[in-house]
């Protein structure tokens, strides 16, 4: 009896500690950045417009920020 105490304990933390990595997860990035589609080296921000989180997903929309500067990388495209 003992013995399936510690095991239930062991698992109800487990779970519990597991939940906090989920959650952080699931949450939208305040803003996020997008290769041109004409250009490799270039990149766009995009930022929160809205998002829509349940339990188990988020849904995130993002608009283009129009002011904001593209970036430019150096190199090979990949």
């Amino acid at each position: 009896m003992k013995t399936l105490k510690l095991a239930l304990a062991s698992f109800f933390v487990g779970a519990v500690l597991s939940i906090a990595p989920i959650v952080a997860y699931a949450q939208c990035d305040s803003e996020i950045w997008f290769q041109d589609t004409s250009d490799c080296h270039v990149y766009h921000r995009y930022t929160l417009t809205g998002s829509s989180c349940n339990s188990e997903v988020c849904v995130c929309s993002y608009a283009r920020d129009e002011s904001a500067c593209p970036h430019i990388e150096e190199g090979p495209c990949s």
